[in-house]
């Protein structure tokens, strides 16, 4: 509608009853008339809060005089509709939202958490100790935090294992001394016994020479497992390739092969295997597998190592034809200073498929019995 300059209604397009009539009392004209922001909400039922309609005034000016007011209105029912989509609109953005932060929320957690639990399996198997404790190494984790935090209980392990190992190792090796020093000591009084022939001299000699490297070879083992157990991790990492590996333990080896006529047969899933580690450690323990599989065969008998990738993991398999393991040693073959009688009748220090072990732990890799085909 459009009022004058005194809020008599000119012309009403919503009803023409009201032409005539004075709006000088509502906001919306007599605000305006004054110059100012003029607007009002008025309801067409009382008793209908959804009725409402809202009338917002503009001054028609003439010579910089207001000489009238014209007033437009929308209902709220018209514009309800967009607000209550609009609400709808937001609803769902702010539930999408929401869910969102949820599985960002639940990713974080599960990549702050698994570190934690990591290393909770770690302690565990520490304190649990036994063979998988005296193994178990921290684990690898991109949080410089719990990076350390593993460090440290590497740390605490190793200190408290030496403590706990170091009076158990001294006991074995007093016992494991006790036969080659013996024997030195009794062949050096025969050899001091006045009329012996000089072959039974050189026997003697020969006989010392014998006990002496044993009780060398004892210490050196020894010395390396006490040096691999205080070793969190490694210190020299390379592709190596299994097939020169191999090689160059069949280089190594050839008098044992040889002295035993063993048939070393090598079968490789494909010539471009290879494995990341330290090379004279890998070196190490494929000699030490391959010594216990001859040692262990009869003559002119067969070891087959054969090597086979699935599911982007090595499998290095040695066999051969001996006796097997007796089931009652199959649960403590791989324990520290375990051993069987060989079939030439001597023990073993029991240190090599021990060290064998502890080399593939800091490899992440492991070490199991393959049953017979």
């Amino acid at each position: 509608y459009i009022t004058d300059e005194r809020g008599i209604v000119l012309y009403d397009s919503h009803s023409e009853t009201n032409i005539g009539k004075d709006f000088s009392q509502w906001n919306d004209v007599f605000l305006t008339l004054q110059g100012k922001y003029g607007a009002r909400s008025t309801r067409t039922d009382p008793k209908d809060p959804f009725s409402s309609v809202i009338y917002v005034g503009a001054p028609i000016r003439y010579e910089n005089h207001v000489i009238g007011v014209i007033s437009v209105s929308k209902s709220e029912a018209s514009y309800s509709e967009f607000i209550t989509m609009f609400q709808n609109k937001m609803l769902l953005m702010l539930s999408i939202a929401l869910l969102g932060v949820m599985i960002i929320a639940a990713l974080i957690s599960y990549w702050l958490t698994r570190p934690v639990e990591a290393l909770m399996k770690y302690a565990q198997k520490v304190t649990e100790g036994g063979t998988e404790g005296e193994t178990a190494r921290p684990p690898q984790t991109p949080f410089r935090n719990f990076k350390s935090l593993g460090e440290a209980f590497e740390k605490m392990r190793i200190s408290l294992a030496g403590k706990e190992s170091q009076e158990k190792d001294i006991q074995h090796l007093t016992h494991e001394l006790k036969s080659p020093l013996s024997g030195i000591k009794s062949n050096a009084i025969l050899l001091g016994t006045e009329g012996k022939s000089q072959d039974k001299k050189n026997e003697y000699l020969n006989n010392i020479v014998a006990e002496t490297d044993r009780a060398d070879k004892l210490l050196v083992e020894l010395l390396d497992v006490a040096k691999l157990e205080t070793q969190s991790s490694l210190n020299n990492k390379e592709k190596l390739s299994l097939k020169e590996l191999i090689s160059e333990a069949q280089q190594t080896l050839d008098a044992r092969i040889e002295q035993k006529n063993i048939n070393l047969e090598v079968k490789l899933d494909s010539p471009e295997l290879a494995i990341i580690g330290d090379r004279k450690l890998i070196q190490r323990i494929l000699n030490e597998l391959i010594i216990n599989a001859i040692e262990y065969s009869l003559k002119e008998g067969k070891v087959l190592i054969e090597a086979l990738e699935e599911n982007n993991k090595l499998q290095i398999f040695v066999r051969d034809q001996g006796r097997g393991i007796p089931d009652y040693a199959k649960e403590k073959i791989f324990d520290k200073f375990y051993s069987l009688v060989r079939p030439s009748g001597e023990m073993s220090s029991g240190l090599g498929l021990y060290f064998v072990k502890t080399v593939l732990a800091l490899h992440s890799a492991e070490i199991q019995l393959d049953l017979p085909t």
